[in-house]
């Protein structure tokens, strides 16, 4: 495996689904060495979410949102409702520096796998834990999943329209914004241990943590006393501020200006039509007033042209504006591409191949980043980490096999 900044780290993973996953992915691909821990008879759940190859289910090794989420990862099968099965887990922890998980409060305790049990037999152990509510409080047993976030958070009511309903986002948003959080309590953990030899237990809330994503409508509302609603495109301050229908099936391009010299510097690359001295646009107050009409007018513009054109116009005249991609777009885009964001990796099953998929969101360039490889196939692992980090023989592992341990 390729070395990198996180070499000689290994992380024990028995969170499940997305949000501790995304975080302990990105330091696999710094070099750490994660080991997911997957039931034997109920694999990650992860496994069977679509997209797949052809959009049929081919099995659980081909899911592509596991193939991208787990991504650099191991993985080991174990029954944990075997004692012997409990046993390897420890065993894996015990050679770990990092245990995460993602159930519901007192799920892990259950096994015998929480951190008081597992601090015994790893002293400077960091236990990460992630649970939809958090660990205490009235409502911490409540399960969910990173949409739930969205809508207990506050997030959903400020997505929409203003005549429409809350609008969920169509992904789970909490499990990414939950694992960037995750992700810097570990580092200090580990800054921490590394001073002082001590190991730690951090302990957080997804709902906790989509809701420091709404921090302006908490301040206007602790300030004014004041509950924001669904705005849609519009900004608060700025006018124009959209996303304008161009040329083409769904093609579409966002514009934001700030100041009367951006307003005017957007009227100049348009050509300055007479519209734009029209009164009610005279200043950034007069415009945000009038903006369904200057929508409409701007939208009488961009689509007689081009996306890209559009953007490329605006921004060789300081004005902020960029096409409205599709996933399509981002994964071709010629500066995406130049950065090294985007990674090709080669599956070992057939219907998923070779495949492309985002690499790490910021650049090291004295230790850049190799460690890619494909997903796990389930319990593809289980040899390496039996055999060669916990030691055991041929003759135990096939015992374990045999007794449906893993």
């Amino acid at each position: 495996m390729a070395k990198g900044v996180l070499d000689g780290i290994r992380v024990c993973a028995l969170a499940q689904a997305w949000s501790l996953p995304y975080m302990t992915t990105l330091m696999a691909f710094l070099g750490a060495e994660v080991i997911s821990i997957e039931g034997r008879t109920r694999p990650n759940l992860m496994r069977f979410l679509i997209p797949f190859p052809e959009g049929v289910p081919g099995g659980v090794n081909t899911s592509g949102f596991f193939n991208l989420a787990y991504t650099s990862n191991l993985s080991i099968t174990v029954d944990l409702h075997k004692p012997k099965g409990v046993e390897l887990v420890k065993s894996i922890a015990r050679v770990s520096d990092i245990v995460t998980e993602n159930f519901r409060p007192g799920t892990v305790e259950k096994f015998g796998l929480g951190y008081d049990d597992l601090k015994e037999i790893r002293p400077d152990l960091i236990m990460i834990r992630s649970s939809a509510m958090g660990h205490n409080g009235p409502e911490m047993l409540f399960g969910g999943f990173g949409q739930m976030h969205l809508c207990l958070s506050g997030l959903a009511h400020l997505t929409g329209y203003p005549d429409g309903p809350p609008e969920l986002l169509n992904t789970p948003w909490g499990d990414p914004i939950a694992a960037m959080h995750a992700g810097a309590a570990l580092i200090a953990a580990l800054h921490h241990r590394q001073k002082t030899g001590e190991g730690q237990y951090i302990e957080m809330s997804q709902l906790e943590s989509t809701a420091c994503f709404v921090a302006e409508a908490y301040l206007d509302y602790a300030i004014n006393g004041r509950v924001g609603g669904r705005e849609g495109n519009r900004d608060r301050a700025m006018a124009p501020h959209g996303c304008y229908r161009c040329i083409g099936d769904d093609r579409w391009v966002t514009i934001a200006v700030a100041t009367d010299e951006e307003w005017q510097a957007f009227c100049n690359a348009i050509g300055s039509p007479a519209w734009t001295q029209d009164e009610r646009f005279a200043d950034g107050y007069l415009r945000w007033q009038n903006q369904d009409e200057l929508d409409r007018l701007i939208t009488a513009w961009t689509e007689l042209h081009a996306d890209l054109e559009v953007a490329e116009t605006l921004q060789q005249a300081g004005v902020a504006a960029f096409p409205t991609y599709n996933a399509q777009d981002m994964m071709e885009d010629e500066h995406v591409l130049s950065r090294g964001f985007i990674v090709e990796i080669d599956h070992p099953e057939p219907s998923v191949g070779r495949r492309i998929c985002p690499g790490l969101p910021f650049i090291l360039p004295a230790t850049p980043p190799t460690n890619f490889f494909h997903s796990p196939l389930l319990g593809e692992h289980n040899d390496y980490v039996l055999g060669e980090l916990l030691k055991l023989s041929d003759r135990e592992i096939a015992q374990l096999r045999e007794e449906e341990v893993i």
